[in-house]
């Protein structure tokens, strides 16, 4: 056996050298230790910048790319072991540094032993160069799941009908990849889901009339693809929204009427479709952004309005 080997040295770690005693495979510890080259620092793996873990010694959260780790490089591929960290809550590997050497950060795709990991309740993985779909193994097993953060990657393929069936979802973050194909049905019946961002995808087709469901949504971002069809009079329903991206799309008709009952509004951007109808007779006091430009919108702005910035051209 090659003695420089990364394997051997992880048989010689787990027979001989851990200094936290650790041995049989019985041992909660010993996976986690022996899979994550515990072996190759002097360091406890809970002494790892960036990592916590809990009472027990299991590591319960992964932080890179967040405060003193903020510019960490990245690079590499996320391993298949990673399944062995079973009761880690948050993952982040978020990648922010930019030199030429961490440009991509990691790259390849989501592995499947994601699956074991069901106390997750954040995934970040913003910044990289993931390809390939969400794998559908560890949406079946992510019920815990609430945040998942997966912007600026190459994520492709259609959006996973998976992702509508996570009952403790709040934000999902999708900007800035390659996904295509229609929005899934579903995201409606999501009580908690509150954040909702595809912005600068190739999604295309019209916006499910379900989604509109989604009464707890703050942050609804469908901007930059090739969306259709026009805004369902259903609007009104999200009174708790406040911001509102539709920009750079296809859609046509008349806007709501129902945008009125928006009370919370304070983003609306709208420009770059074939919108009509004087949608301005509409717009609710708090709104402090709004562009309209490139569409057929007519009407005068309301006295009523408060300050704001308005783009028309």
């Amino acid at each position: 056996m090659d003695q420089t080997s990364p394997q051997y040295k992880a048989a010689i770690f787990m027979s001989d050298l851990d200094p936290a005693g650790i041995r049989p495979v019985t041992d909660p510890r010993f996976l986690q230790r022996a899979n994550w080259k515990a072996f190759t620092t002097a360091f406890d793996e809970c002494e790892w910048m960036g990592v916590i873990c809990n009472d027990e010694g299991m590591i319960v959260r992964i932080k890179i790319g967040e405060g003193e780790t903020t510019w960490a490089g990245l690079t590499g591929t996320l391993p298949k072991e990673i399944g062995y960290l079973t009761n880690i809550e948050s993952f982040v590997l978020k990648n922010l540094n930019k030199e030429p050497e961490y440009i991509n950060g990691i790259v390849g795709t989501i592995p499947s032993t994601m699956s074991r990991l069901t106390n997750l309740t954040l995934l970040g993985l913003n910044g990289n160069s993931f390809v390939d779909p969400i794998p559908d193994e560890w949406l079946r097993n992510a019920n815990n799941i609430r945040f998942i953060q997966l912007h600026q990657n190459n994520f492709s393929g259609t959006l996973n009908d998976l992702l509508a069936d996570l009952p403790n979802l709040e934000d999902l973050s999708l900007q800035h990849n390659m996904f295509t194909g229609a929005i899934p049905r579903g995201f409606g019946k999501l009580s908690k889901l509150d954040r909702f961002n595809v912005t600068s995808n190739f999604l295309s087709q019209s916006i499910p009339d379900d989604l509109y469901d989604a009464v707890n949504l703050i942050n609804l971002r469908l901007s930059d693809n090739y969306l259709t069809g026009s805004v369902s009079s259903k609007i009104g329903q999200l009174s708790k929204l406040e911001s509102f991206d539709l920009s750079d799309n296809s859609f046509t008709g008349s806007f709501p009427s129902q945008l009125k009952e928006m009370s919370n509004l304070e983003l609306l951007m709208l420009a770059n479709n074939g919108f009509t109808s004087q949608v301005l007779n509409n717009l609710g006091m708090r709104l402090r952004r709004i562009e309209l430009q490139n569409n057929s919108f007519t009407g005068i702005l309301p006295s009523t309005l408060g300050d704001f910035t308005l783009s028309t051209y």
